[in-house]
């Protein structure tokens, strides 16, 4: 994959972890049949200007670096007005698209304004480019860097070159995506007599008002590093966790901007692939199988761990602390998961930005998207909502494009407060991995575990080196600051006695193993969301957006494509006497692809319905996510935007065939409501695709 030979070794790192996800699927070619009536779709996370705003809006390469913010700006406004509604194709990108594998900034478009026609309201995501990912003070060897020249997300060297200027902010370039969008909102060049087609949001009675055919678009915005003013970059410290001043003073006039926008934002997500110095984040590029062992071995270099996925452990700075025996610091520290390591941070940037996007004085509400925050930060984000609801002040919980890691929380913290937040055994053998974490707790307690006992782990002591700096044997004293006052991580576990024993000990039900059809089968890392995560969202008015990525969902996982196999064949054996019917213009691999593309997707809705409990009434707080056109390999033969009303029907259609081949429990998940009154199918589908968005984007849009 091609970008530019001045790109550093992070773009090996993330094409290695995006292409590791591709597979070329033959025969997309027909799309299968949908009832007519599907309409209302609502997407909560897709990049829809994103590409053509980086492959064609360009300035004249002549132009001084101080004058590139205004150039760019005047040129997106300036762009013609056709280019989110279509975009030529080669035939190696027609391809791509037919076969639904990754795309890149020059691959095939997952979404356009003329796919949307089915679809209520979309949230498009307003994305800069991470500085930090171009930042040469942080990278290795030149050799490594030239290497990463071979590989990456092929952006377009006009754009490479506008990224690598120091003088061009991310918020300068997140402000020139905001007006090409504007720029490119209009009629369909086609069909101009149609009148509008799509409708930027200013207010909720423009969602209200919306007419059959048309859609309306609300801006969010990804990561919390394109807030930033020029200061860290220039003075080379972008991936340090010093700050001054006037990157605080930077951050507020920025967000003040935002508030001043004709077409609100309605949420930010705090985090993203790097550190930011607001939040520290779950790692998103993760992945299964030997590229893992490849990206292990490269997060071993002090310089790439530092540089591609600095301090993923960190909590929110101006929140975590970490000590509960020290008095309260006037400077409240914030660690990297590693003991010894923390830093001061006085100003407490990452709680200044959550004040000021939340706060209502000088402008609307800004909502937080906790979707690639690490599971620190999201406790600690947790904790200020349910602090400010006692307040009255009710703060809905936001995760715009999730998936399940199938881990209780106390084992996710377990496993993912780490250095490098995440082991890559969980992906290679978790089998192993989880019986050799479970046996090792029986030899130092003395007692094997069971299903009904429990063993306070006996605190430090020798433990087997890939477990040596595990939060087992520190999380005890973990917590971290809200407005001056301690938390501890035991306020999401009452039934623990004191606060000494904080997750120093699970029970062996909460180590995920095969039988229990967990381990394997979802994608553990951090960046996904806990089983008890789901009722701490529902309960604060929240949404959770499920993703169609395959990667997030766990499609490459090893069981996981065990078990397709094994469907596979039952599926062959099922159509050979034909007890499973075939839609028209749909063949018998085609439907049998289909149904193993989409098993993933499935098994994370049943798996997040069935980890709530019942008074959350999680059917009302679940919507998609897709994430399309955000550099991501979405679920074959469902991979662009008018590919989701297929989707909910082919969900639909064999919504018993997925219970009784893979025990998904679906039939269960629609009885999990507060009355015990089970949803049909249709009902609950109806919600997930449609109804849940348009109510939660209805009711919480910004008003002034």
């Amino acid at each position: 994959m091609a970008f530019s030979t001045t790109t550093p070794a992070y773009t090996l790192f993330l094409g290695l972890a995006l292409v590791s996800c591709t597979r070329s699927i033959p025969g997309i070619r027909t799309h299968y049949p949908v009832d007519p009536s599907r309409q209302g779709y609502v997407d909560f996370h897709n990049h829809i200007t994103m590409k053509p705003f980086v492959t064609k809006v360009e300035i004249p390469a002549t132009t001084p670096e101080q004058a590139a913010a205004a150039a760019l700006l005047q040129a997106a406004r300036q762009s013609p007005d056709t280019l989110a509604w279509s975009m030529r194709n080669t035939p190696g990108e027609l391809r791509f698209k037919k076969e639904g594998d990754f795309s890149d900034f020059s691959g095939y478009r997952q979404s356009n304004w003329g796919a949307l026609g089915t679809y209520r309201l979309v949230c498009t995501s307003l994305y800069a480019y991470e500085r930090g990912l171009v930042d040469d003070k942080h990278w290795g060897n030149r050799v490594f860097k030239k290497a990463a020249s071979n590989f990456g997300i092929s952006m377009p060297k006009p754009h490479a070159r506008l990224v690598q200027n120091k003088y061009l902010t991310a918020f300068d370039e997140l402000q020139a995506e905001y007006a090409f969008t504007q720029r490119q909102a209009r009629t369909d060049p086609q069909h101009p007599e149609q009148g509008p087609k799509i409708v930027l949001v200013t207010a909720a009675k423009d969602i209200q008002q919306l007419q059959p055919g048309q859609t309306g678009v609300v801006f969010s915005i990804e990561g919390g590093h394109a807030l930033f003013g020029n200061g860290p970059r220039l003075e080379n410290r972008l991936l340090l966790h010093n700050t001054t001043l006037a990157d605080a003073e930077g951050l507020r006039q920025n967000i003040a901007t935002l508030k001043r926008w004709e077409h609100p934002v309605l949420f930010v997500t705090l985090s993203h692939l790097i550190w930011n110095k607001l939040a520290g984040h779950g790692k998103g590029t993760d992945i299964e199988g030997g590229l893992g062992v490849v990206l292990h071995s490269l997060f071993g270099s002090r310089k790439v761990r530092a540089g591609a996925n600095a301090m993923p452990a960190t909590g929110t700075t101006g929140i975590s602390g970490f000590s509960q025996d020290d008095p309260l610091p006037l400077a409240v520290p914030y660690d990297n998961g590693l003991t010894g390591s923390i830093y001061n941070d006085p100003r407490g940037l990452g709680k200044l930005v959550i004040d000021s996007l939340l706060s209502r004085h000088g402008g609307r509400r800004i909502l937080l998207d906790m979707r690639h925050s690490g599971l620190k930060t999201r406790l600690e984000y947790y904790a200020l909502v349910a602090q400010r609801r006692v307040a009255g002040d009710t703060i809905p919980i936001m995760v715009s494009h999730a998936a399940m890691s199938g881990k209780s929380l106390r084992f996710a913290l377990a496993t993912a407060l780490r250095p490098l937040a995440d082991d890559y055994a969980e992906f290679k053998n978790p089998a192993k991995y989880y019986k050799e974490l479970e046996e090792w707790y029986a030899d130092e307690t003395g007692t094997r575990l069971d299903s009904n006992s429990q063993r306070v782990n006996p605190g430090w002591m020798r433990v087997p080196w890939k477990f040596e700096r595990s939060p087992f044997l520190r999380i005890a004293r973990a917590g971290f600051i809200i407005d001056g006052k301690p938390h501890y991580y035991r306020d999401f576990f009452k039934h623990q006695p004191n606060r000494q024993d904080t997750l120093s000990y699970l029970r062996v039900a909460e180590i995920p193993t095969i039988g229990q059809r967990r381990a394997g089968f979802f994608q553990p890392s951090s960046i996904n969301l806990a089983d008890d995560e789901i009722d701490i969202i529902c309960r604060s008015g929240g949404i959770i957006g499920l993703t169609v990525e395959q990667r997030g969902l766990g499609t490459r996982l090893p069981q996981a494509q065990a078990q397709a196999d094994s469907v596979h064949q039952a599926l062959r054996a099922r159509l050979a006497s034909e007890r499973v019917p075939l839609p028209k213009g749909v063949d018998q691999n085609g439907f049998i692809n289909r149904f193993l593309a989409a098993a993933p997707f499935v098994r994370n809705l049943a798996h997040l319905v069935r980890s709530a409990s019942p008074q959350s009434d999680v059917w009302r707080h679940i919507a998609i996510g897709t994430d399309f056109d955000g550099i991501v390999n979405p679920i074959d033969y469902f991979h662009t935007s008018d590919r989701l009303p297929e989707l909910e029907q082919f969900v639909f259609d064999h919504f018993d065939l997925y219970d009784e081949l893979y025990r998904f429990g679906l039939g269960a998940a629609l009885a999990n409501t507060p009355s015990g009154r089970p949803y049909s199918k249709q009902q609950a589908l109806r919600q997930l695709f449609s109804e849940n968005g348009t109510a939660f984007i209805t009711k919480h849009y910004p008003v002034r």
